[in-house]
C-alpha cells in the first residue's frame, strides 16, 4: 500500500503476470481526507524487451548512398556495416559523406515503441552515427520523427535506446553514417512496443 500522494513510485510485479491477457488495477482507499483518484499518467512496462512482444523486421535492409564513395556490403542482414571511402567535395550536406540502411515497418498509430540497438566504430573514426525514425506525417522532428546522434565509440560496442510515439501507421528506419571516412557496425536493432495507460 502507497500512503503518501506527493511522490511517485514503482511496483514490481515480476513473476505475476501470465501467458495472455493481464489484468492490473489500483485501488483507492477511502481513509484518509481530501481528493481521491489518479491524475497522473500511469506506465506499465518492462525491464527488458520482450523478444515476442517486438515488431518483426525484415532480414533485408535497403542501402542508399546520397553522398560519397562507400565500400560494398558483404551483406545487407543484421549485423550491417557502412565503410566511408571518400567524400564528394561537391556536396556541403554532411561533409560530401552520407548513406544509410533503411526499412520501412508496420506500426500502430497513438503507440510508443522502444528503439534499441548496439553498433561500433573504431578508434580514431571521425564522423557521425545517426539513427533516423520516421513515424509522423512531415519532415519535422518531434515525437513521431527522432534523430539521434553519436560520435566515435572509440572500438567499443555503444548502446542506442530510445522512443518514439507514432502518429501514422508506418514507421521508417535509417541507420545512417555522415560526417566521416570510415566503418561503422549496426550489430543489432529492435522495436518494441510500450504499453501506456493514460487515466
Amino acid at each position: 500500500m502507497r500512503i503518501s500522494w506527493l511522490t511517485p513510485f514503482t511496483v514490481d510485479i515480476t513473476g505475476k503476470l501470465k501467458e495472455g491477457e493481464n489484468l492490473i488495477a489500483i485501488r483507492l482507499d477511502k481513509t484518509l481526507a481530501g481528493p481521491r483518484g489518479v491524475y497522473k499518467s500511469v506506465v506499465v512496462k518492462s525491464g527488458d524487451s520482450d523478444p515476442k512482444a517486438a515488431v518483426s523486421l525484415p532480414e533485408k535492409w535497403n542501402l542508399s548512398v546520397m553522398h560519397g564513395n562507400f565500400r560494398n556490403p558483404d551483406s545487407t542482414s543484421l549485423p550491417l556495416t557502412l565503410t566511408s571511402l571518400k567524400a564528394d567535395e561537391t556536396k556541403l550536406s554532411y561533409k560530401g559523406i552520407w548513406a544509410r540502411y533503411w526499412q520501412t515497418i508496420p506500426v500502430s498509430a497513438g503507440s510508443t515503441y522502444e528503439i534499441k540497438g548496439t553498433f561500433k566504430t573504431p578508434k580514431g573514426f571521425a564522423g557521425k552515427v545517426e539513427y533516423w525514425v520516421r513515424s509522423s506525417k512531415g519532415a519535422a522532428l518531434d515525437d513521431g520523427n527522432k534523430n539521434v546522434v553519436f560520435l566515435s565509440t572509440e572500438g567499443k560496442e555503444q548502446l542506442c535506446k530510445f522512443r518514439i510515439k507514432a502518429s501514422q501507421d508506418t514507421c521508417r528506419l535509417f541507420l545512417t553514417l555522415t560526417n566521416g571516412i570510415g566503418p561503422v557496425q549496426f550489430k543489432d536493432l529492435t522495436v518494441t512496443p510500450i504499453l501506456s495507460i493514460e487515466p
